[in-house]
């Protein structure tokens, strides 16, 4: 199957939107593991770390083409 220039852009713009995703979630859990650590009867710390979350999720994009790729393997079922 050959693939259109609209098609190949189309999956790459999904492409990077999955792993922007992708990184924003896991930077969210551990922000949530992070808040069951610290203290949380503190309103300020935990406005400050989801303020910190939120900041670093919208940068996500940005980040992606700073940040090195994590290669996750994938089982192929036979």
């Amino acid at each position: 199957m050959t693939w259109t220039g609209a098609e190949q852009a189309a999956y790459s713009v999904l492409m990077f939107l999955a792993e922007s995703s992708t990184r924003a979630l896991g930077f969210a859990v551990v922000a949530t593991m992070a808040l069951a650590v610290l203290d949380r009867r503190r309103p300020a710390a935990r406005l400050c770390l989801w303020t910190v979350v939120l900041y670093a999720v919208l940068a996500m994009p940005v980040l992606n083409r700073v940040l090195p790729r994590v290669a996750l393997p994938v089982p192929v079922s036979p």
